[in-house]
């Protein structure tokens, strides 16, 4: 689980340095895109992950 939440920083990470290429002047739209496409994936993965640590500790108990 903390493996996602690793990745999950990563690509905020790099979409904030991306944002701040942007705002500087040297804005790249596919870097930009790429790293949009990397938060949102890594948003879906640790969302899904949490929730299936939710069922599974449901069903445990």
């Amino acid at each position: 689980m903390k493996f996602m939440y690793i990745i999950l920083l990563l690509s905020i990470g790099l979409f904030v340095n991306e944002l701040v290429n942007c705002v500087t002047g040297s804005c790249s739209a596919f870097y930009l895109g790429l790293s949009i496409i990397l938060l949102l994936g890594a948003m879906l993965a640790t969302g899904k992950a949490e929730y299936e640590d939710k069922l599974l500790n449901k069903q445990g108990s």
